[in-house]
């Protein structure tokens, strides 16, 4: 990220390069959201801990999570619980979405009742609540290019993405979003092979 600081200050000092903004995507999304006065607050990971632990709890005391009640006290349950929420929301899966979807290609697994409610909880608590996590972050950005609202890159003519390998579902949407109304766009990917990562590590 420094290089290409450099290279845009260069390129800016020869008269070259006019009001260069430089984003990482999370950044980029909070930036859509601050410019455009999007009334959400970011949920720190302590809060999302937190959080998540309130849910569980609640949905064991209503015999709510049946199939993981067994596991829910495990060490790294609860890690477990937010990166598969995380993989959910990166790929634009909402929770009827994921109702839906557990229920057309895995509909007998015993799980599927324990992670809809606890997805659907969780997402409901952000949404009352005016609260966004890291994902959501995307969701919430995307609502409002598609409404229109693309400040502060409402004037931009040029939008470079360069340095990764990969982009979840919601990094494209934004990303195509943003394309829509851009007059040059440059996409440089990584050929470096992304490390291998495990879910439940």
């Amino acid at each position: 990220m420094a290089a290409y600081s450099d290279q845009i200050a260069r390129a800016r000092s020869k008269g070259g390069l006019y009001d260069a903004r430089i984003f990482t995507f999370p950044t980029l999304a909070e930036t859509i959201l601050d410019a455009n006065h999007r009334p959400v607050r970011r949920i720190s990971d302590l809060q999302r801990r937190l959080l998540l632990t309130q849910l569980i709890d609640d949905l064991q005391s209503r015999g709510r999570l049946p199939y993981l009640e067994r596991v829910a006290s495990f060490p790294g349950f609860l890690r477990a619980v937010g990166s598969i929420l995380d993989e959910l929301k990166r790929g634009a899966v909402d929770p009827s979405l994921f109702e839906q979807l557990t229920r057309e290609r895995i509909p007998d697994h015993p799980v599927n009742a324990d992670l809809i409610a606890l997805y659907r909880a969780y997402q409901d608590h952000l949404i009352e609540r005016g609260l966004y996590d890291e994902p959501g972050a995307f969701w919430e950005a995307r609502a409002l290019l598609r409404d229109g609202k693309r400040r502060p890159l409402d004037r931009i003519s040029l939008l470079l993405l360069d340095g990764f390998s990969e982009l979840t579902t919601t990094q494209m949407q934004v990303f195509e979003d943003l394309t829509a109304h851009v007059e040059h766009c440059v996409v440089g990917l990584s050929t470096e092979a992304a490390e291998d990562s495990d879910l439940f590590a």
